[in-house]
């Protein structure tokens, strides 16, 4: 077991406890109002219909195995904040809140017509499903939570078959929005935030969302937007712990907003599951900030080539992410098996970095790759495994400064390098080229084997190399390379000893996803159907 049973039940108790916390965080006082014998939708409707202007902070208790439809109730079940107060929305086994004859949502939270929502808390808690009858975007959503400064949980739910499973839009606003614990299946786009400073997407599954459509931008998992502020807020990010399965794109963010920080950690994103449509991992535009990601599993996803892309674009299946004066630190992860096997000379397998600055003097002021596998990713041009775009526009003059140390690659490639005007930047050390060796590969489980050349390759003294690995694993004193840690000695069978290294896994394994489940660029011309859909959604909101 690769995973010792110790590490197992640490792994499962932070995940416990990192909802527990945001519960706490986001809690409406015992003073609250509480509905109950919620029974129909008239009830529900009634109940919002109160506590948007009582004087109360207030809990609406939905009641077991009952749905609220909005076609009962004629339209989205709507909640218009009159005062600044806190509502908590709490679920029960088979409350259902479905979206279904037409109406665009299945509930609508809105406090901004308020002076202040700063002391506001909403809350959508413990178990409600939200269902709708159509995935294109725009059509639909299960939740849209209109704010300012309100804080906003939306804790152990899940939405299924809606344009977006749930979206947050700020107008602006600073407060924290937590997704944690929830489930997203089949929707256009399971989650989306649109402006705000502190987000944090923690404990999730994203499976299978993105419409049935052949445009590889018009949907995915998870998608974060900030846009321009006239005074940069700094945002600060994290999407960690979750499982992304077979989404068109499993995570998109567009940071137009400068500068602050984005951690992504110990994610689980396999395309594996996606056979009909081209899928991809990550597509992030970055403006000034401290990007981190850390312990991450990149692995199988697949295009044919990538459509409505253009043609220059250095997209990658795996992970792109376009700079502009940003720093950006890979360390420990896995990008594998990742794979275009059409499209031209610019699409990319594994990984790809691009520059995005208009000159030299905002060009990334650091990219650093560190204790990572990127290996076995194919695609037509060079630079299959890792790319770097380091002088873009065409024309620079000095390719951004980049440090590869201690990764296991066999095809890199640097726009820079091959531009005879250009003088590249890029300083590598302790890099090999070796097969890691997976345990199983071709049925999800990148374990490292025996005997494989990444164990023990690790520099834990380069940036950020994490104390512990994708499933809480405790790394070695010398770790190993790649998202998932070995231990040090093998007792020879599969008896349940806490030796890490026994035949078998003691993590979670979705039937027929290829994957492990965790315990719990292009330009911006590439990214412009995306960008263009996600702020046509959050102006659509606006208007609401």
């Amino acid at each position: 077991m690769f995973q010792s049973i110790n590490h197992f039940w640490i792994k499962k108790l932070s995940v416990t406890l990192t909802a527990v916390f945001f519960q706490l965080l986001f809690t409406v006082p015992a003073s609250a109002l509480v509905f109950s014998n919620i029974e129909t939708a008239a009830d529900l409707q009634d109940a919002l219909n109160t506590a948007a202007n009582n004087g109360e902070d207030d809990i609406i208790e939905l009641s077991e195995n009952t749905v609220y439809s909005t076609a009962d109730n004629g339209n989205s079940f709507t909640y218009i904040a009159q005062e600044d107060m806190s509502l908590l929305i709490r679920g029960a086994s088979g409350a259902v809140i479905l979206a279904t004859d037409g109406s665009t949502f299945g509930l609508v939270v809105d406090t901004t017509n308020i002076a202040s929502d700063e002391n506001t808390h909403i809350g959508l808690e413990e178990g409600i499903q939200f269902s709708c009858d159509t995935l294109v975007p725009l059509d639909t959503s299960g939740a849209s939570l209109l704010v300012e400064e309100a804080a906003v949980s939306v804790l152990n739910n899940s939405f299924e078959g809606c344009g977006v499973g749930v979206i947050t839009t700020r107008l602006p606003g600073e407060a924290p929005t937590n997704y944690s614990g929830n489930y997203f299946l089949r929707n256009g786009i399971g989650a989306f935030v649109n402006g705000g400073k502190e987000i944090n997407v923690t404990n999730n599954i994203f499976e299978l969302n993105g419409p049935s459509s052949q445009d590889i931008f018009s949907g995915g998992g998870l998608f974060l937007v900030f846009p321009i502020e006239e005074e940069p807020i700094g945002i600060e990010v994290e999407v960690s712990h979750n499982d992304f399965l077979g989404n068109i794109v499993d995570f998109a963010l567009n940071a137009s907003s400068e500068g602050g920080n984005l951690l992504v950690d110990s994610n689980i994103m396999s395309g594996a599951s996606r056979e009909d449509l081209p899928n991809t991992g990550i597509l992030a535009n970055l403006n000034g900030q401290r990007a981190v990601f850390v312990n991450n599993l990149i692995v199988d996803h697949f295009a044919d080539e990538f459509p409505f892309i253009p043609e220059d674009s250095h997209v990658a299946a795996g992970a792109t992410i376009g700079v502009i004066g940003a720093e950006i630190i890979l360390t420990n992860n896995t990008i594998a098996n990742n794979q275009v096997e059409g499209g031209n000379l610019f699409t990319k397998g594994g990984l790809s970095i691009q520059d995005l600055s208009s000159d030299d003097a905002t060009d990334p002021s650091s990219v650093e790759l560190n204790n990572n596998i990127i290996y076995g990713n194919v695609s037509p041009g060079p630079g299959q495994d890792i790319f770097l775009g380091d002088n873009f526009p065409v024309g620079d003059t000095t390719g951004f400064p980049a440090v590869l140390r201690n990764n296991n690659f066999t095809n890199f490639a640097s726009h820079c390098q091959d531009d005879p005007e250009c003088t590249p930047d890029i300083t590598e050390a302790n890099n090999q080229d070796a097969d890691p060796l997976f345990i199983d590969a071709a049925n999800g489980d990148y374990h490292l084997s025996e005997g494989s050349p990444s164990i023990s390759m690790a520099d834990p003294a380069l940036s950020e190399t994490p104390s512990d690995d994708l499933e809480g694993t405790v790394r070695k004193p010398l770790p190993d390379q790649g998202a998932l840690e070995t231990l040090a000695m093998d007792d020879g069978g599969d008896d349940g000893a806490d030796d890490g290294m026994d035949t078998g896994n003691d993590g979670v394994f979705l039937e027929g996803s290829g994957c492990t489940l965790n315990s719990s660029s292009s330009t911006f011309y590439g990214l412009f159907s995306l960008v263009t859909l996600i702020f046509a959604l959050g102006l659509r909101l606006r208007k609401k």
